[in-house]
């Protein structure tokens, strides 16, 4: 029989001690950033593709419960330290488990199985290693700060396995890629996170510092001390204890986890069923790009009651169709040359200057790809308006919905940045880009957003460079393509006239000619602000600086104005752009031809909401 028990490391001498797991605040409690981030740690961890990532849930009951409980040391330490924790009546959680498990008998364990991946390589005493990463470490990421393409193997995100059990109890069983010296595959251990407690014996008082781990004792010198530990357990020894743990591998490189007492952090204890329908739901919603059949980059599966793997796959009734359908276009180089009918998908090349990094290595461009298609108002309502944005993991960072204006054709967009958009032989400037969006990147992987990496890694301007140059490019990509084009003079469509009308009147150097032409003027209303914007072109840019002045104003039925809306911001894209008095002058030197800009008016009253505004520009050429 294997020998292995529990080991709780003593408090210190410092008695310092410890509540909760900051590291779980880090993520939102809900099911579906659970997902996201089991199914990116295994992706990131990949050798071979397809990466496979196989969920199982299971509810223990009767005599497979107490096997169990045998198994996991429940008598014989972990329940004495369970109890010890609820009666400090810091983790809430555990109390309930503890009432529960006495009155109902049975616990959920949820086992996520990851194939061709690395599994948990690394010596029992490597700092930098997956095991380590993921087994011993808290707020420290093994990736270092320069894994260019991962999502974030085992540094913050591994905090939801212990975040969605019960009692914090998570345990391993992987397959390594590569083994230390002497050991051969698999390898076994568990870890339960706890804060400080004290069990009271026949001894005396013992105090523990909060986390233990579930394997083989054993001893290491420390400063020249010999400490007692829990480590590996290996080969058959580790094979016996995860079959007897629910916590099986398949022959494959990769790892087994399986959270103890799995339970949603924000929910009730919901029907089984429902759990497995969300974890398919979720895989799509977040993955479709990684699953797609054509890029063959990561297969998800769900085992049931009769142990057999259903794969997740992509349907036409998914909601995320239409970002599909530019997926597929972009796989197969099969845009279309025209925007004008239901499916219609174009692409467009989205290129920004990086900042160079911190340690003077220039950077150059980087390089994304935008794919636009023409949705049906109707039917494909769902995401409508919304950006898909990804990189080389295939994991959607975030579905970004625009402020476009509310003449725009509906549509649905995909952003292919970095080395998504060539994965086997990224160019330099999808290397780059892809390096600049992982450190763009929160530990939830939520955003593309100023952070302390980019901060650590790149010199000033990254911020503007993530939050609003790259925003603003795909904005005006977007507009150009789906906002129908209006000649001089016209109304505009009359969908739009309730919301928002324009009257152009242009500035003249000489009253026999108009200098000064107009694209895509338009606005959009939103959070009590109206956003105006677009382009002005000079024909006369030769003859000496040039200045525009842009005012808005309510209009009445009568098409006459009478009431002045104050502009609180204007920005430019070229030359000088200023507000003084709720007017916008924007001053663009001699030589410059065209003019893109962008403005927010101040907050007004939820009765304009409804009202014509008119947008009346002016401008002056100086000799």
């Amino acid at each position: 029989m294997t020998d292995y028990n529990w080991k709780f490391d003593h408090l210190s001498a410092s008695r310092q001690k410890q509540g909760g797991d900051p590291s779980e605040q880090s993520f939102k409690g809900d099911f579906e950033t659970f997902v996201r981030e089991a199914v990116q740690n295994s992706n990131d961890a990949a050798v071979d593709r397809p990466a496979e990532v196989v969920f199982d849930l299971q509810e223990l009951g009767g005599e497979d419960l107490e096997k169990f409980k045998d198994a996991l040391k429940w008598d014989d330490k972990l329940e004495n330290h369970l109890k010890a924790v609820a009666d400090t009546g810091r983790m809430k959680k555990v109390n309930r488990f503890l009432e529960r498990i006495e009155e109902e008998d049975k616990i959920r364990i949820l086992n996520i199985e990851d194939r061709n991946c690395a599994g948990l390589t690394g010596h029992e005493n490597n700092d930098d290693s997956n095991f380590t990463g993921l087994l011993k470490h808290k707020l420290f990421s093994n990736k270092g700060g320069d894994g260019e393409s991962s999502g974030g193997t085992y540094g913050l995100g591994k905090s939801v396995y212990w975040r969605f059990s019960e009692i914090s109890t998570v345990l391993f069983n992987s397959n390594l890629v590569e083994t230390p010296q002497d050991q051969n595959n698999p390898r076994f251990m568990g870890r339960i996170n706890l804060p400080s407690h004290t069990i009271v014996g026949d001894e005396g008082n013992f105090e523990y510092r909060g986390p233990g781990w579930l394997g083989k004792l054993g001893e290491v010198k420390i400063n020249g001390e010999t400490r007692k530990r829990a480590e590996s357990l290996w080969d058959q020894e580790a094979l016996e204890v995860s079959r007897r743990l629910h916590t099986e591998h398949n022959d494959s490189t990769g790892t087994s986890i399986t959270i103890v007492g799995f339970s949603e952090p924000t929910s009730g204890n919901r029907d089984a069923a429902e759990i497995v329908k969300d974890i398919e739901d979720s895989s799509i919603e977040h993955f479709w790009p990684a699953i797609h059949d054509k890029r063959d980059y990561l297969d998800i599966k769900i085992r049931d009651e009769g142990n057999s793997e259903k794969e997740v796959r992509i349907t036409e009734d998914d909601d995320i169709y239409p970002f599909v359908q530019a997926w597929d276009a972009f796989l197969e180089d099969n845009c279309s040359k025209e925007f004008e009918d239901h499916g219609d998908i174009v692409s467009r090349e989205i290129e920004i200057d990086l900042p160079d990094r911190s340690d003077g290595t220039e950077t150059g461009k980087g390089k994304a790809t935008l794919l636009i298609r023409k949705a049906d108002p109707d039917s494909e309502k769902k995401h409508s308006g919304n950006v898909a944005m990804f990189r080389k993991p295939g994991m959607v960072v975030k579905y970004w919905s625009p402020s476009i204006s509310v003449a725009a054709e509906a549509f649905h967009a995909v952003l292919v940045a970095g080395e998504a958009r060539n994965p086997d032989n990224p160019s330099k400037e999808e290397k780059e880009m892809e390096r600049f969006l992982k450190h763009a990147e929160p530990p939830a992987h939520d955003e593309w957003q100023s952070t302390q990496k980019l901060k650590e890694n790149y010199k000033q301007g990254f911020k503007k460079t993530v939050e609003k140059e790259l925003r603003n490019k795909i904005k005006n990509a977007i507009e150009e393509v789906v906002i129908p084009e209006v000649e001089d003079g016209e109304r505009g469509p009359e969908r739009l006239a309730t919301k928002f009308s324009m009257s152009k009147k242009r500035g003249k150097t000489d009253r026999s000619k108009n200098v000064l032409h107009f694209e895509n003027l338009g606005g959009s209303f939103y959070d009590q602000t109206w956003e105006l914007y677009g382009s002005i072109e000079n024909e006369d840019f030769k003859s000496g600086k040039w200045t525009v002045s842009i005012e808005a104003q309510v209009i009445g039925e009568d098409g006459k104005s009478y009431e002045k809306i104050d502009i609180a911001t204007m920005s430019a894209d070229q030359g000088n752009a200023n507000v003084d008095d709720g007017v916008a002058k924007i001053e663009v030197d001699e030589g410059t031809r065209v003019v893109n800009f962008n403005g927010e008016s101040v907050e007004i009253d939820e009765d304009m909401a409804e009202d014509e505004i008119e947008m009346k520009i002016n401008g002056e050429v100086k000799e």
